[in-house]
């Protein structure tokens, strides 16, 4: 799939902002189309009423205001690079590797009534020129009848 696909495909759009926690760890905050926060087990393909089976997340660029971020202080220079989902709780032959594209978009395939859990790997550059990969634990992407 190219950048070019994205346009034509009905899907959901989440916006991922990492950001460092109190405790040094990558957190993640997603926002909807909207701009507002949702919770990352409550990333779903509700924008296709539950039907179509694809769910993009894509990276920031500038960072949101700070009352977006939740008193967390978000990455400066963070780059969304790659991501691996697993279907939960059933077995498809749904891709599980996926690269982001020049915009930091990634498009997830999500089969009807499922879950999949996601991993998503950032590249980080240090004020000392270090490049880091962190990955984060969340979201839960989800196309199921009830959201």
């Amino acid at each position: 799939m190219t950048t070019s696909d994205l346009p034509s495909l009905p899907m959901s759009t989440y916006t991922v902002v990492p950001c460092w926690n109190d405790r040094g760890l990558m957190q993640c905050i997603y926002l909807n189309a909207q701009g507002y926060s949702v919770p990352p087990d409550s990333l779903n393909c509700q924008d296709q009423g539950f039907t179509v089976d694809f769910l993009c997340i894509q990276g920031v660029r500038p960072a949101p205001p700070a009352a977006s971020l939740h008193g967390l202080k978000a990455i400066e220079g963070a780059v969304l690079l790659a991501a691996v989902a697993k279907t939960l709780q059933s077995t498809t032959l749904l891709p599980n590797t996926f690269m982001a594209d020049a915009e930091q978009r990634i498009v997830f395939p999500v089969m009807p009534q499922t879950r999949r859990g996601v991993i998503l790997v950032f590249s980080v550059t240090s004020p000392d020129g270090t490049v880091d990969l962190v990955a984060t634990h969340d979201p839960e992407i989800k196309n199921t009848t009830f959201g």
